[in-house]
């Protein structure tokens, strides 16, 4: 762990500490509670950033799905040659 020094409101202050006697723990274990919790919510889940992805190459004229596909199979073919029997 790292120390470190921060400012905060009397206001926040006394709620940190009101929360820390009620969880009978050390001030220090809520403010690290606290700011683990800050840092989990702004990391966005799967699902958001899948929803963040859609439709982000809609305008591409030079994407085909269907040649791709086709490119895809066809070496996924050429690979299976081999295990033919």
């Amino acid at each position: 762990m790292e120390r470190t020094q921060i400012y905060l409101t009397r206001e926040q202050k006394k709620a940190l500490k009101t929360i820390a006697r009620q969880k009978h723990a050390p001030l220090a274990v809520v403010v690290r509670e606290a700011v683990e919790l800050y840092i989990s919510k702004q990391k966005p889940s799967a699902t958001e950033s899948i929803s963040k992805a859609r439709g982000l190459w809609k305008d591409r004229k030079d994407l085909d799905a269907a040649s791709y596909e086709k490119e895809l199979r066809k070496e996924l073919n050429k690979r299976l040659e081999g295990f033919e029997q």
